[in-house]
């Protein structure tokens, strides 16, 4: 159990250390993550980008609704899932003009 602590706490240290040089990504956040689950419980752990989530809630939801409630949470997710695209191509935009 020790290697496993030791193991986690030096994923954890990168992590940190990619936070502290401002290097810190989603990606990376979630790689660690997933290498901290599988550690402790051998298992692969499943995440999903806000797209996959809203997308695999949106189909669960339309099973047992109204055809006019469905079709109004979808433009709620479609106006979400555009305000965010939007914001990760300012972010983009930003990070470019940073270099």
């Amino acid at each position: 159990m020790a290697s496993v602590k030791l193991l986690s706490e030096r994923i954890l240290g990168d992590t940190a250390n990619s936070a502290e040089e401002g290097n810190l990504t989603e990606a990376i956040a979630r790689k660690a993550l997933t290498e901290i689950f599988y550690i402790f419980s051998n298992r692969e752990l499943k995440l999903y980008s806000v797209r996959e989530w809203m997308a695999e809630w949106s189909e669960m939801k339309t099973q047992n609704e109204p055809l006019s409630t469905s079709l109004n949470r979808n433009r709620s997710v479609a106006h979400i899932l555009g305000a965010l695209k939007k914001q990760q191509i300012s972010g983009l935009i930003s990070s470019l003009q940073k270099n």
